[in-house]
């Protein structure tokens, strides 16, 4: 059995007991964090948590911990886990009420959980050859006053559109808004190749900070030098693309080569896609805490 840890305490995973008036539960009211681990060693570890600590700081949940806090946890979690390539998740919610409704306290105590699963592998064939990706629809962007740039545990929308996309066989859904401007996948940030430039949307659109998107995009720059801009694009310019790739902690860099029913370019991984998957795993160490 797994061990997590939930509130200063390590845990098997089925011995945990969460309040059922725990507002994580009531109303998805928290956020979390996705990391990776690599050797026992976490990627970009500060500006996850620093990621984190900007979503609870909107969210108005206090969070006491700091980077080198996570750190001793996850290392300990890893242990106990044996593990050392791991997919590493903290879960902030904003804890247990007394009464229901959507307004709280300032003195309720948040719940704090970490759990590590062994890292999820994609095959090398799949590098080789990419993903398909499919287009939906989402209230989440345009003229919403929702806030997607907070990993919240209310992810309802994210958890339908992606199982749309396994029900369609794709891997993931690009999501747009009414006039079909594309914004990000699932849990992944998207990147299309025109012109000879790299294009993503910016993060003042709404889409969620990526950590891996903000590294690809100084590779890029620094590296191959290219031209980078960051604006929406639209779901024609997707699938008339010369490359499509999406990025988050997990899967690197994933070249997508059908969009809809559409071939992208000339339906393999393109060049540029290619050097950035290349140069993201040969300078990862760099990232590595």
């Amino acid at each position: 059995m797994p061990i997590a840890w939930i509130n200063g305490k390590y845990v098997p995973e089925d011995e945990i007991a969460l309040s059922p008036n725990d507002r994580g539960f009531l109303y998805g009211d928290g956020a979390f964090e996705t990391m990776r681990s690599v050797q026992s060693r976490i990627i970009a570890l500060h500006a996850h948590i620093h990621r984190l600590k900007t979503a609870c700081e909107r969210l108005r949940i206090p969070l006491t911990q700091g980077p080198e806090n996570f750190r001793t946890i996850i290392q300990e979690l890893l242990n106990r886990n044996a593990l050392q390539d791991a997919y590493i998740r903290i879960s902030i919610s904003r804890g247990p009420v007394e009464q229901f409704g959507f307004g709280f306290s300032k003195t309720i105590k948040p719940t704090c959980l970490l759990a590590v699963r062994p890292a999820p592998t994609i095959p090398d064939n799949i590098y080789q050859k990419g993903v398909s990706v499919g287009f939906q629809i989402s209230s989440l962007f345009g003229s919403h006053t929702g806030d997607t740039a907070i990993k919240s545990l209310s992810a309802v929308e994210y958890v339908l559109a992606k199982q749309s996309a396994l029900e369609n066989k794709c891997y993931d859904m690009l999501l747009m808004d009414s006039i079909e401007r594309v914004y990000e996948g699932t849990s992944s940030n998207v990147f299309v190749v025109r012109q000879g430039a790299l294009c993503t949307p910016p993060v003042h659109s709404g889409i969620l900070p990526g950590i891996t998107r903000a590294r690809v995009i100084t590779l890029a720059e620094t590296k191959l030098h290219l031209p980078v801009r960051e604006i929406l694009f639209s779901k024609q310019d997707v699938l008339t693309a010369e490359e499509v790739f999406l990025t988050n902690t997990n899967i690197d860099v994933l070249p997508v080569t059908v969009a809809g029913e559409q071939t992208i370019g000339n339906g393999l991984p393109g060049k540029i896609t290619q050097s950035l998957l290349q140069l993201y795993r040969q300078t990862l160490i760099e990232i590595l805490e």
